[in-house]
């Protein structure tokens, strides 16, 4: 959910800049609705991070996440 934050970021340079967003849709998935996707995602971690080891479990879950999706990539990328 974060990077549809970051996407937001970019969408606003492209459109400074005059240019177009033909093909890059990814980057704005929930359209004026980002806001109040963004603040139900922050309510689904509140509502399960009720205590210190829910959090460190959920943190350790996304670092495995990144991890594993760094591996694959680099996995995808030699193959190129």
């Amino acid at each position: 959910e974060g990077s549809t934050l970051g996407g937001q970021v970019i969408r606003r340079a492209v459109e400074a800049r005059g240019d177009g967003m033909l093909g890059l849709s990814f980057l704005d998935p929930y359209g004026p609705r980002t806001g109040e996707r963004w603040r139900a995602f922050l309510g689904v971690l509140d509502a399960h991070a009720a205590t210190a080891a829910d959090t460190d479990a959920m943190i350790a879950g996304a670092r495995d996440g990144f991890r594993h999706a760094e591996r694959r990539l680099y996995v995808a990328m030699a193959d190129v």
